[in-house]
């Protein structure tokens, strides 16, 4: 992974005005994405994790073994289909951000013994503002106790901060 700084989110709104929102994920194998880009990857839901990445560097390292005329570590991304260099990959600090408040408010509602949220995506909006997206348990119901008070007390910041 390089070093460097990735543009803001909104370049995907900018490049596509007919689009609203985008919705993103927020975890990898349930735990606290670590938000990474490649540079090279064209879509905004093209968004891998740490953890994700260096398996791949370790899978890629092992198959050069076998086959030796392979020289650059290099992979498709499972979203837009492009070939990427894992080296190439930025940290996203601005969704890494979204992330980490999104996270803690959870963190927060759960400490509760009513209340177990649950949330795997957040939708990014073109206005620069964002929401968490709360799943369903096996009822179909949200899982909350009290849909005002988290109504109240989810006043997440927007991206322009």
């Amino acid at each position: 992974m390089i070093k460097g700084k990735l543009p803001s989110i909104k370049r995907f709104f900018d490049q596509d005005p007919s689009l609203v929102s985008i919705s993103i994920p927020i975890t990898y194998n349930d735990k606290r994405l670590i938000a990474y880009r490649n540079k090279y990857c064209k879509k905004p839901e093209c968004i891998y994790d740490k953890l994700q990445i260096l398996e791949k560097q370790k899978k890629t390292i092992k198959s050069q073994t076998h086959i030796p005329e392979v020289d650059d570590m290099i992979f498709w991304c499972n979203i837009c289909l492009n070939t990427i260099d894992p080296q190439e990959f930025l940290p996203d600090e601005e969704l890494q951000r979204i992330i980490d408040n999104t996270w803690n408010q959870m963190d927060e509602f759960n400490k509760s013994p009513n209340t177990k949220i649950n949330c795997k995506r957040v939708k990014l909006f073109s206005d620069g503002s964002w929401e968490p997206v709360f799943f369903q348990n096996r009822e179909g119901r949200i899982v909350r106790k009290n849909q005002t008070e988290i109504n109240k007390a989810i006043v997440l910041p927007s991206l322009e901060n």
